[in-house]
């Protein structure tokens, strides 16, 4: 049987990102899939070193990294 673990964002590693980091520690076989990935890759350490299987937006390339990036900074103080 094939396990599949899908996650809307990999962008950074917070909280939401230790969910799918838990299950592939459970199903390191599992495949793993996303609409956007973009982690650096000493933050994919934690998902076993998997890159997503991309579907939507992140195909769209640099440039839409760069704006996600952008939209996704915290504001400084």
């Amino acid at each position: 049987m094939k396990t599949a673990v899908v996650h809307d964002w990999l962008v950074t590693f917070a909280g939401a990102e230790a969910v799918p980091e838990q299950i592939l520690k459970l199903y390191p076989e599992a495949d793993l899939y996303s609409l956007i990935d973009f982690l650096s890759e000493d933050m994919r350490v934690r998902l076993q070193g998997k890159k997503a299987e991309r579907f939507g937006v992140s195909r769209f390339g640099r440039e839409f990294r760069e704006f996600m990036e952008q939209a996704t900074r915290k504001p400084q103080p």
